[in-house]
Order: C-alpha cells, then structure tokens, then sequence
C-alpha cells in the first residue's frame, strides 16, 4: 500500500525488485496478489502459496485436489479473498473453500456450483461481514448462466443465490 505520495515521478527509478518466486508450475498466472501482515499469497488453479514477504521464502503451499476433476479446465485462477484468519478461494471444480491463512490448513469445502454443466469458480471471491462473495464462470464457453452468490465464511454455509441473468 502506497499513500500516493511515497512514489513520485522523481524517485521511481530507484525502485528495486525485492521479492522473485519461482512457483514450479507451468500455467497461466492470472492471480493478483494479497499481501496481509507480513505474507503475501498468490494462487495458481490447484495451489495457494504464502510468502514471507520480505525475504521471499516460502511460508507454506497448500495444493487441493479436484472433487471431481472437471472434463474441461481452463486452467487459472484470480486469487483468494481473506478475513479474519482465513483466505477464500475458489475452485474449477465448481468448489469454495476455506484455508487457515496462518498454516494453509484446508477448514471448509463446499459445492457451489455444478461443475458438469460447465460452472467453475476461478475469481477471487470478496469476504466481508461474515460472508464470502463469489460469482460463478462458464457462460463464455458453456452458455452457464451467471449468479452472485454468498456462504457464511465460518462455515461455507450458503445464504443465498441469485441470478445475473432475467
């Protein structure tokens, strides 16, 4: 985070790289990063990782598992949402799910949409208010219509659905 005075015309040219990462993975990054008190967490479509974000090093890399494997994959995902303790994200097995922030312990998973009409769930969800947003994907490719959707982020419970499309 930045005031927006800290970086200035006069002093952007002796910024410098300080952290670099190599996932060991071969996809597409598509995540934004969420840097929370000292970590910063990145996903890529199976994994979370937590680095320390001064030193880089590797916190800890929690790799999920389709529950089932989806026919088609595109293969990305856009990052996790975080409250109190936990990140959100979800998954292109039409899956949310919850993890420890401080471990990557897996605290929750849950269906949120049917993966074999095609729906998958790749952004990165918003958690506010002892609830996760998350709306689903796959009307580009599958015609799946679009909802919003909102789960009780203690335990993924959901509240309520509701179509974008009429």
């Amino acid at each position: 985070y930045s005031p927006g005075k800290a970086i200035t015309p006069a002093n952007a040219a002796t910024l410098v790289r300080v952290c670099t990462a190599d996932l060991g993975e071969r996809a597409a990054f598509q995540s934004g990063p969420l840097a929370i008190a000292g970590t910063i967490y990145v996903t890529t479509a199976i994994s979370t990782y937590a680095f320390n974000a001064e030193s880089c090093a590797l916190r800890w890399k929690q790799s999920y598992e389709y529950k089932p494997r989806p026919d088609f994959d595109l293969k990305v995902n856009r990052g996790v949402g975080y409250s109190d303790g936990r990140l959100f994200r979800g998954a292109n097995d039409g899956r949310l799910y919850a993890l420890d922030a401080a471990t990557g312990r897996e605290l929750w998973n849950v269906v949120a949409g049917n993966v074999e009409k095609g729906e998958t769930f790749p952004a990165a969800p918003i958690a506010w208010g002892g609830l996760v947003y998350i709306g689903n994907a796959g009307g580009d490719n599958f015609g799946v219509v679009g909802r919003m959707m909102a789960f009780r982020a203690d335990s993924g419970g959901l509240v309520w659905s509701t179509s974008l499309v009429a």
